[in-house]
């Protein structure tokens, strides 16, 4: 194999990656919008932020949407992660103690999907941005690999 052909099968392959991550983060950015707008129900805090020693986060608040109890496992739409600094941690033990009662803001069409600070959307737009800054580095190789050979090339 070329490295020409190398670079355009490297090009599509990121561009194959970068789409759904693309679509997820955007879907996310979306609803973190949306949650702006939705009612919301009164709930509590079962399970407080708690770091196992895996180092994966625990975090669980129960809330019920014309009588069926629904569960939700982080505060904002925005964290898709389970993993989060210690100093993140110990702000929010603080602010969602186990036995809290809060205000849970959920999705009309589908009440399962939930978040207690709606419109939290920090680092959404940074990712996509960055995610998609891969894609057209991916799209560049794939469409153009003998000039995107010589770039890589002139800067080493």
């Amino acid at each position: 194999m070329t490295a020409i052909q190398q670079f355009q099968l490297s090009g599509l392959i990121l561009v194959l990656v970068t789409i759904p991550i693309i679509a997820y983060t955007a879907k996310l950015l979306l609803l973190a919008k949306q949650s702006a707008k939705w009612p919301s129900t009164r709930g509590v805090i079962v399970t407080g932020f708690d770091l196992e020693v895996s180092g994966r986060l625990n975090f669980l608040y129960e809330y019920t949407v014309d009588g069926t109890r629904h569960q939700g496992g982080k505060p904002f739409i925005a964290t898709s992660f389970k993993r989060i600094e210690r100093e993140k941690i110990a702000q929010l033990t603080i602010s969602y103690p186990i036995g809290r009662q809060v205000e849970v803001y959920y999705k009309p069409e589908k009440p399962k999907i939930s978040t207690l600070e709606p419109g939290r959307s920090e680092g959404l737009k940074s990712g996509i941005f960055l995610v998609t800054i891969f894609f057209i580095i991916g799209l560049f190789a794939a469409l153009n690999p003998e000039l995107a050979l010589q770039f890589v090339s002139n800067l080493f």
